[in-house]
């Protein structure tokens, strides 16, 4: 995930506890929506913002459709929770709306949706709002797979036990699709894809 602010720099995750909440939540509330459909929750908090990701990848795709909801740490530190349950609740009534209108396959309704951060007000707090088609899963393993290429032009022998190494990550992906990440990431590009097939009672989010 990118933060919004140019400033965010170190972060820590959200507690686990809570974004599993959200996930079976989330699950629940949209069980036919998401029938074949992996969901992943991931929050940041940084120094001075929240960041929170909510994606959906369907079974056998590299596609993966991310909404996600950024703002501004409040001067008191105990309405963070509440502004997160806010942003959560903002994020669910884009669901429904994505749902309705089969967002899966309708392309031209994608379109309409904010690739770049746009602010929204919502429950009288400002919101930053954008949707994106980063993998997160290939972005992670791309990160590592680089990471493990650095570590190889300063010591060839060292290595790491338990690690992904190329020959792995190779052996998961086709050529043209690591070549793509690869080239991606040393360009500092946003990893996206174009649904390219691999083989092989009421609730709120919080």
């Amino acid at each position: 995930m990118q933060p919004r602010r140019s400033d965010s720099k170190k972060w820590t995750s959200l507690p686990k506890e809570y974004l599993e909440n959200v996930h079976t939540t989330l699950t629940t509330l949209y069980k036919k929506e998401l029938n074949d459909v992996e969901v992943i929750v991931e929050g940041r908090i940084y120094d001075r913002e929240v960041l929170v990701r909510i994606g959906f990848l369907p079974q056998g795709r590299l596609k993966q459709y991310n909404f996600e909801l950024a703002f501004d740490v409040p001067e008191a530190k105990d309405q963070v929770l509440s502004k997160l349950n806010t942003s959560l609740d903002f994020l669910d009534s884009t669901f429904s709306e994505f749902f309705a209108k089969e967002g899966f396959e309708n392309t031209e309704y994608e379109e309409t949706l904010p690739i770049l951060w746009k602010p929204v007000s919502f429950s009288k707090d400002l919101l930053h709002f954008q949707y994106s088609t980063v993998n997160s899963k290939l972005e992670s393993m791309a990160d590592e797979w680089l990471s493990k290429q650095d570590e190889a032009l300063v010591n060839e022998n060292r290595t790491e036990d338990g690690g992904m190494d190329a020959y792995n990550f190779a052996e998961q992906y086709d050529a043209e699709t690591l070549e793509k990440i690869i080239e991606l990431k040393k360009a500092g590009t946003t990893l996206t894809d174009d649904d390219t097939t691999l083989d092989g009672d009421q609730q709120h989010l919080h």
